[in-house]
């Protein structure tokens, strides 16, 4: 590691830390104490080469982790270091209802891929990689080692003794000889199928080879090459090793190295040939073996291969076109134009689509190196292109026919141009000070934004008109149509989606001014990303109820408005909840349940506050109410405000507020449309009772779709029949639209049938390249992020490692020379974990072991008083140490995503450990580190988490990716690291959802049939002792209808096990039909998971568990060991 290397850059800053890795990883890192004439490395006594390196290393053959090991404490401290302790046990164990209904179940997700045991594994002692290679010329072979040797050298300072030395002993270095070899084998070498020799010197103590498979393939050579530490085992262990090892192959004369051969077109489906016209511009060249494999690429040939024991990949992002020539895309010229200019800005847009259109379909015409196969999925990605094209321009000629259309397009982007400024001001907020007249203050003053000139990105404003048909004429094909919105992380999916819901919103209040209700729902799947677009969404609201405020003749009384339907754990489920917990927030402050922690529209904080000796609380009003405990609203209470009158702020987070007064935009997670068979009052939001609304949503957003999968996905999907039974206008039959977005999906049609029942239409659609859509194309992979594969096979264990590498990325950023903006954004180190288990294994390591390897890298690059005065400075330490997982509590996360945002210097986080809980919904620009730690379990979610990283203009992301050896996916995907990172969406896993399979339809059908009768039959709403008699074919019909469309196989089995619980029902005739709480005597139902009152247990086998989440499909069971057996029964 270099002490105050230069850096003025963010860029300059990531190439220092990933010299500092490479450094302490791989080595050789010639420098202090002391460096041998010829500029080689010297190491100290106390840091034999075995245990300072940790990749690159080959063993000598038979070497076991176990028999490496030279000191007894090494073995105790990897013990330690995998241990939990009791409390981190308790914490971890703590399985708590709100982590259950909230989150993901990636952190549940069983252990599949399995640790080896070490002490049964060999050290490395080879590694390679095989290629595939025309060979008439030759190849030529160039390996590179280093080999240590110990020596015993006078004048040693003092101070740099190993503690115990006695005075006047010669100290034994460690001196560094490099080794290198060059062998050129012509093609008749190559013929002869194998090819051995003895490369390393007579000076060394090991033995390394270089062995070369050549086998004939289709004309060509599949050429194996390794270098192989020979050397039996025996001790000492140091210099029979060989380090930094590192071959490259180069083709020589005529030869040709190409693709390394992969499944033949012919014998892909369509979605397989689609992803191999994409990428075939990017091909794999070769896969390691034991290591990850690099090459070179000069004028379109491979000039190059060769091995990397620590990869680097600078990944190329995909960047969404911000311009186009002769295209407007400012909101304010949108808003304010008159019909020719905004028809004319429309109509440019997708001229300038059918030109790009034209010319690919030039290209795919003169490319003569095209398959026939995949020349014919060119023109099939084109005839999606012109479908796509046709839809642009049948919304832009909506706009120049249809008044209203119009109106709420020019309105929508008002709403949008203004959001963007208002929500820029909740973010950095306004703070409450005491003014000079004794009263608060929010400062700083407000001042109404001059609104900037916001433009569209090309592709949200093509997204919108293409949807502008199924809205404006609800019966057309387009309705039915599930548009998913398909592009990277941070390109701006959210205010396309966004977009459509305030032209919807507007449209609808046009054409219907009475016709209020919900008119959007938002589903997410993570509270930390339900509750931050939240707070984006409210902005726009607010934005829209000012235009209805100007206008109630035109948009109604009813007030456009926003609701939080999260409930239970994290936001009040009554208004007397609401009540008791503003009274304790005005009392005593804590846990903040009201979630808003700014106006969306001025920014002045909200929520409790320390001024002067008392605690108060802001922006929230306890409304008085006859006859009932009142109700809390939100109300602006700086002045200026525009939502500081009586009306306040249009918005809401207690369910019984929302269920009340159904908000325009409703915005929750999916596993809350489980409580509809428990609350039948949530009926309200579907328009059902509803006399402010003639209809019920016409919109339904899902965000992060590839996270609709597995488990949960099969549940979203089951319970989808009733949502889209509600949300199809009980008279016309039209269904609500549905758009969905992501950034990875793999299978999309098949996914969106089984959940939807519907087809899809991924948006942009793709083109002849991977990421040019003509809506977006590829940037420098200078801007993109740069990705680092660690497989630290030298350490005796993963955990060792997570210690070593930590470490060096926290020590590494504070050596740098350079100003806070530049080292800012590498400053905090977020840790990515698969899962809680691992997290809190790793737990140990903040407390102790990263410390103490802290304490050893300091006393090894000279960070010592002794050595080095005034060097203190320049010593890293953990100060600020936060997690983001599903063990906080909702009311906990708010503040520790404020203080990610803290830049160095002022509180900042030093170390921050994650989970699945931060791969969508985390957006803080200055954070550009992270280290995973294991390869996620899909590549959907690496994408996603490492996505979280380098999001800020300027400051591109480094990723550490930290692999365990112990498992075999690890190294699989170590050794084709390059491929897998150059081509990441390739490798997107299509996901798996069975809506309609047994073990949901024993757990949920009964849930469906209950919600039914419940929301569309008064005399069933609270009453089942009538029986379903009288409304089962009905309810039948409904559930059948939707199993024929997504699951036609399934159908015998659900049915039996629906009509089995319509009969039991019958037969029954229950007293009610139960409550979350299990305080019923005889009810229908029971919360899934709870213990049945010892009083009903007799009911056992009739009470039908119900769940109250989506989460947790699969029964569990549980071992509990006996106290006490009796001797063994023979038979």
């Amino acid at each position: 590691m270099i002490i105050g290397k230069k850096a003025a850059t963010p860029a300059e800053v990531r190439q220092a830390v990933l010299d500092s890795l490479r450094s302490e990883l791989v080595g050789p890192s010639a420098g202090y104490p002391l460096v041998q004439l010829n500029g080689e490395e010297i190491l100290r006594p106390q840091d034999p080469p075995r245990y300072r390196y940790a990749c690159g290393i080959l063993f000598p053959r038979g070497v076991t982790y176990s028999g490496s090991l030279g000191a007894a404490d090494d073995a105790a401290g990897i013990d330690a270091a995998d241990d939990i302790t009791p409390e981190e046990e308790a914490i971890s164990d703590k399985a708590s209802d709100e982590a259950a209904a909230t989150e993901t179940a990636v952190d549940d997700t069983p252990e599949v891929d399995g640790e080896m045991d070490a002490t049964s594994m060999f050290l490395p002692s080879s590694m390679g990689f095989s290629f595939l290679a025309d060979v008439a010329g030759g190849i030529r072979i160039e390996a590179s080692w280093g080999t240590y040797s110990k020596r015993e050298i006078d004048g040693y300072p003092g101070v740099l003794q190993p503690e115990g030395v006695k005075p006047g002993r010669k100290s034994e270095l460690w001196f560094r000889i490099p080794g290198s070899k060059t062998i050129t084998l012509s093609a008749k070498d190559l013929e002869s199928g194998r090819y051995r020799e003895k490369i390393s010197g007579t000076a060394s103590e090991g033995d390394l080879y270089l062995d070369v498979v050549s086998r004939p393939w289709n004309g060509r050579r599949l050429i194996t090459m390794t270098l192989i530490n020979g050397t039996p085992t025996s001790k000492p262990i140091n210099e029979k090793c060989f380090f930094q090892c590192g071959c490259a192959v180069f083709p020589e004369g005529h030869s040709r190295i190409h693709p390394y051969p992969g499944r033949p077109e012919q014998d892909q489906d369509p979605e397989e040939r689609s992803l191999s016209l994409l990428y075939r511009h990017r091909p794999n060249y070769a896969i390691g073996h034991g290591c990850s494999v690099d090459w070179s690429i000069e004028q379109s040939v491979v000039a190059e291969i060769r091995t990397d024991v620590l990869p680097v990949f600078e990944q190329a992002p995909i960047l969404p076109r911000d311009t186009l020539d002769k295209v407007e895309l400012s909101m304010k010229r949108l808003a304010d134009g008159d019909r020719a200019e905004v028809v004319s800005a429309c109509s440019a847009l997708a001229e300038e689509y059918r030109k790009w259109i034209a010319e690919q379909e030039k290209k795919i015409a003169a490319d003569g190196l095209l398959t026939p196969e995949l020349k014919e999925t060119a023109e099939r990605h084109m005839e999606v292109c012109r479908e796509c094209l046709a839809r642009i321009e049948s919304g832009t000629t909506i706009l120049a026919k249809n008044d209203m259309a119009l109106d709420a397009f020019r309105l929508m982007n008002r709403a949008m141009r203004e959001q963007r400024d208002h929500y820029e001001l909740s973010v950095r907020g306004r703070q409450w000070e005491e003014g000079s007249s004794g009263l608060p203050s929010a400062k700083p003053d407000y001042v109404q934004p001059v609104y900037s000139d916001t433009k569209w990105r090309p592709f949200q404003l093509a997204f919108i008109l293409m949807n502008i048909r199924g809205f404006a004429e609800p019966g057309h094909a387009d309705r039915k149509v599930v548009d998913v919105i398909w592009f990277p992380t941070g390109g701006g999916k959210t205010e396309a989606y966004l977009g459509l819901a305030a032209f919807v919103i507007l449209l609808r209040r046009l054409q219907d001014a009475d016709d209020a209700g919900t008119t959007v729902l938002m589903r997410y799947t993570l509270r930390l990303l339900t509750t931050q677009q939240f707070q984006r969404a409210a902005s726009l609201i607010c934005a829209m109820e000012l235009i209805r405020r100007a206008d109630p003749q035109r948009f109604g009384a009813v007030p456009i408005t926003i609701g939080l339907w999260l409930g239970g754990a994290v936001t009040p489920n009554r208004h007397s909840d609401a009540v008791q917990q503003y009274s304790r927030l005005s009392r005593e402050g804590g846990a903040n349940p009201f979630v808003v922690l700014a106006c969306p529209w001025c920014g002045a904080q909200m929520g409790p506050q320390r001024y002067g000796s008392v605690t108060r609380v802001f922006g929230y009003k306890l409304e008085k109410q006859s006859g009932t405990d009142g109700r809390v609203r939100f109300v602006c209470d700086d002045a200026v405000c525009d939502f500081s009158g009586p009306a306040g702020l249009p918005l809401d987070v207690v369910d019984e507020g929302i269920y009340e007064r159904p908000p325009t935009l409703v915005i929750g997670t999916v596993d809350k449309f489980a409580m509809m068979p428990w609350e039948p009052k949530s009926r309200s939001l579907f328009g059902i009772d509803n006399p402010e609304t003639a209809g019920p949503p016409t919109l339904i957003i899902q965000d992060e779709l590839h996270l609709i999968s597995g488990p949960l996905g099969s549940m979203v999907g089951h319970y989808e029949t009733v949502i889209d039974e509600f949300t199809t206008h009980p008279e016309t039959r039209i269904p609500a639209k549905i758009v969905a977005s992501t950034a990875t999906i793999a299978r999309a049609e098949e996914q969106i049938k089984n959940v939807y029942g519907r087809k899809a239409k991924l948006f942009p659609p793709q083109g002849l390249v991977a990421g040019e859509s003509f809506f977006a194309f590829e940037g420098e992979p200078a801007a993109g992020r740069t990705y680092v594969g660690v497989l630290a096979t030298a350490l005796p264990s993963h955990v060792t490692a997570q210690k070593v590498v930590l470490a060096t990325l926290l020590q590494a950023t504070a050596l740098v020379d350079g100003p806070n903006t530049a080292i800012d954004p590498y400053w905090t180190l977020m840790v990515y974990f698969n899962s809680l288990r691992e997290l809190g294994r790793a737990s140990t390591l903040v407390q102790a072991d990263i410390r103490e390897h802290l304490n050893s890298l300091w006393d090894r690059i000279g960070l010592m008083e002794a050595m080095l005065p005034g060097s203190k400075p320049l010593r890293r330490f953990i100060n600020n140490f936060d997690e983001l997982t599903s063990r906080l509590r909702s009311s906990d996360i708010p503040a520790i995503l404020q203080k990610l945002f803290n830049p160095k210097g002022k509180d900042v986080v030093d170390l921050c450990y994650a989970t699945n809980m931060i791969q969508v919904g985390l957006d803080v620009p200055r954070l550009s580190l992270m280290c995973v730690v294991g390869q996620p379990k899909g590549a959907s979610e690496y994408i996603q988490a490492s996505s979280r990283v380098g999001r800020g203009k300027g400051t591109p992301g480094l990723v550490v990716t930290n692999y365990n050896p112990f498992k075999p996916r690890d190294r699989s995907h170590f050794e084709s690291f390059r491929s897998f990172h150059e081509n990441a969406y390739k490798f997107v896993e299509a996901t798996s959802v069975t809506p309609f399979s047994i073990p949901v339809c024993e757990r949920a059908i009964h849930a469906l049939a209950v919600s039914l009768a419940r929301f569309r039959y008064p005399e069933l709403r609270e009453n089942p002792t009538r029986g379903v008699a009288a409304r089962r074919a009905d309810i039948v019909r409904t559930i059948v209808e939707r199993i024929k469309v997504v699951a036609p196989d399934e159908l015998v089995r659900a049915t039996a096990i629906l009509d089995r619980f319509l009969n039991d029902w019958e037969r029954r005739k229950p007293q009610s039909y139960g409550g979350i709480g299990g305080q019923q005597d005889d009810p229908l139902l029971w919360p899934a998971g709870k213990p049945i009152r010892p009083d009903i247990a007799y009911l056992g086998p009739r009470l039908k568990q119900t769940p109250s989440s989506m989460r947790n499909v699969d029964a569990e069971c549980v071992a509990v060991p006996i106290q006490a057996y009796g001797p063994e029964e023979t038979p």
